[in-house]
């Protein structure tokens, strides 16, 4: 199951697209002037991977229902549930894959036109390296589960993108302006990037694992929710 997805999914014009799209959108975001070090850049990375995955993510979700074709592929025999986790995986390696071009684009350009010296530490990179990995493969998760949910693709995107441009940060300013110990971070939670990641601390770190645990329960019941609706 999981090679018959992944391999329609590469072999349709979109995905081409969107590769191509993201490794122009990563050369273009890498030059803006708001960047003015290599330091700057890999603490800024996977922005514009994060907002392709979004795209990936939705097409990879709903590509059975725009082509009308779920209800063959689930009268074959195959539980809807599996087709679910089955491109559920695709959705994660499309996002792997995106932030994998975006950071090596990104790094690359950074020393080309940034340059040396280089201030920070092999480890404080490779931290903010796996870092921006992990909140691109969350957002991709996110993301999929919903548009899995609405199955319908323009307003999957339409949703997916209110809540990744307002929604999200929506949701983070309510425990902060009730200064709560444990807090939604947007970034985490697939909002828009603030640019720099958490201060690291106890606290901070007990925060991420909670947003990490809220993106996974969406994603898992998911599943619980398509199973009790007729299929589109």
């Amino acid at each position: 199951m999981y090679r018959a997805e992944f391999y329609k999914i590469m072999k349709t014009k979109g995905t081409k697209r969107l590769i191509l799209l993201t490794m122009i959108a990563s050369a273009i975001v890498a030059l803006l002037p708001h960047y003015h070090s290599f330091d700057e850049i890999i603490r800024g990375m996977g922005e514009t991977a994060h907002v392709f995955t979004l795209f990936a993510a939705i097409m990879i979700a709903t590509h059975e229902n725009g082509r009308g074709t779920l209800k063959n592929v689930v009268s074959s025999g195959m539980k809807r549930s599996s087709i679910y986790y089955a491109k559920l995986k695709i959705a994660i390696v499309a996002a792997i894959f995106f932030y994998l071009i975006d950071a090596a684009i990104t790094m690359a350009i950074g020393l080309l036109f940034f340059g040396y010296p280089i201030t920070m530490g092999i480890a404080a990179i490779l931290a903010n390296v796996f870092f921006h990995l992990l909140i691109v493969v969350l957002g991709a998760m996110l993301y999929y589960a919903a548009a899995s949910f609405i199955a319908d693709p323009i307003w999957s995107v339409m949703a997916c993108l209110a809540y990744f441009l307002f929604a999200a940060k929506a949701l983070a300013d309510v425990t902060k302006r009730f200064s709560l110990p444990i807090k939604l971070d947007s970034y985490v939670l697939g909002g828009i990037s603030p640019y720099d990641i958490m201060k690291a601390g106890p606290m901070e770190a007990v925060s991420i694992l909670v947003n990490v645990a809220i993106v996974l329960i969406i994603v898992l019941f998911v599943p619980v929710l398509m199973g009790k609706r007729d299929l589109r």
